[in-house]
């Protein structure tokens, strides 16, 4: 995306979201806790869907909730900061990739990411770009940067799992200009161990290419990594 695109792209993050019920309520994260809000695709998680062969409630196609990538950064943080007040609210929605023009964020979910410690956004796989949606995804993506951000805490943008120049480039120059931290998980699909068709029998060739645990625990580990020094400054950790 050129500059003079992506310029247009940050004036027009103040635009009001078109109104539309796309994310459920968040939960507030219990006192004293250490609070993680995430929001993304199927990587991060899906609930059952039998007619894909998939009977899970949490990232695709992690072999149970406990391995998807949203728990490994949990594990991560436990272990670093000595204490187990680490708890997450995920939420899941494909529009913002699919019809940005449409996509919101319910009230709760904007006040649950401003208040939280690490805000992950893991958006961009689903999205199809072409010469006549680029400006409206970058500026749904923008906007829901500047809304996610957290008063105090740290945003993460993570990039596309199917490693797609063009929109890692967006993700990445939304992620700097809203203040936060890209995640290049570039080429991690393209190792074989880290894909869940290679490590379980899975019939559906859609979950099949989604990350696997050692794929999942790949790109926590590079969220983590990331951000380490901030947490360590902010001393969320240790």
């Amino acid at each position: 995306m050129n500059f003079t695109i992506f310029k247009t792209v940050v004036c027009l993050f103040l635009w009001s979201f078109i109104t539309s019920p796309i994310l459920v309520r968040a939960n507030e994260c219990a006192a004293q806790s250490k609070c993680i809000f995430v929001i993304g695709n199927s990587i991060t998680q899906h609930g059952p869907s039998p007619e894909i062969s998939w009977t899970g409630n949490w990232g695709m196609a992690a072999t149970s909730s406990d391995n998807d990538y949203v728990s490994q950064v949990l594990k991560l943080l436990k272990k670093n900061s000595g204490h187990d007040l680490w708890t997450a609210d995920r939420q899941s929605s494909n529009v913002l990739e699919t019809t940005p023009e449409k996509f919101t964020l319910s009230y709760s979910s904007v006040k649950l990411s401003q208040k939280a410690d690490i805000v992950i956004v893991a958006l961009g796989d689903n999205f199809t770009p072409n010469s006549n949606n680029l400006a409206t995804f970058s500026s749904a993506y923008l906007k829901t940067l500047f809304s996610l951000r957290p008063i105090k805490g740290v945003l993460v943008c993570v990039g596309t799992w199917w490693s797609s120049a063009v929109k890692d480039k967006i993700i990445q120059d939304s992620c700097l200009s809203a203040g936060g931290t890209y995640v290049d998980i570039t080429g991690l699909s393209k190792s074989p161990d880290n894909v869940a068709g290679n490590q379980q029998s899975i019939s559906n060739k859609g979950v099949a290419a989604h990350p696997g645990d050692l794929g999942m625990a790949a790109i926590a580990e590079r969220i983590f990594k990331s951000i380490q020094r901030q947490l360590i400054d902010s001393k969320l950790i240790q």
